[in-house]
């Protein structure tokens, strides 16, 4: 087996490092990009109106949602956009978490109970434009955690 010299060795040391390194730098970039971005919204319901009445979130973002009824009836949180509701009685938390759209734009969210007194609107990617109302479902992945205190 040839052995090496000390002067054909070190370049190769210093091409190896570099080749590495450019392999770290771009697996570092690839990591951030696709990075999912969290978000999470605290909501209480009060008889009757919303604490929180706009939020803005991130497009694609995980997000979840706090929603607390401290009112003596019962609330809704519900963005029908995002094809999403949740319930909750007086002096329950409920927590329900959704994936947001991919472009921006803005929904409305009410109480279903009390619609008129119980509404905000939600923006998106600081978009200002409503979205589609006919979101697919397959665009839309919710989850919901009810939990009584």
């Amino acid at each position: 087996m040839p052995v090496l010299s000390e002067r054909q060795l070190i370049p190769l040391i210093l091409v190896v490092f570099a080749v590495l390194g450019s392999a770290c730098q771009l697996n570092a970039g690839d990591g951030e990009e696709d990075a999912d971005v969290a978000q999470a919204v605290e909501i209480e319901a009060y008889d009757f109106y919303f604490e929180e009445t706009s939020f803005a979130l991130e497009t694609g973002a995980d997000v979840t949602v706090d929603f607390t009824n401290a009112g003596e009836s019962t609330h809704s949180f519900t963005v029908p956009d995002l094809d999403l509701e949740v319930e909750a009685q007086s002096a329950e938390s409920t927590e329900v978490s959704f994936e947001t759209p991919d472009e921006p734009g803005v929904v409305d969210f009410y109480c279903k109970f009390h619609p008129d007194d119980m509404n905000g609107t939600i923006s998106f990617g600081g978009g200002d434009v409503p979205l589609e109302e006919n979101v697919d479902d397959d665009d839309v992945d919710v989850e919901v955690d009810t939990e009584e205190e």
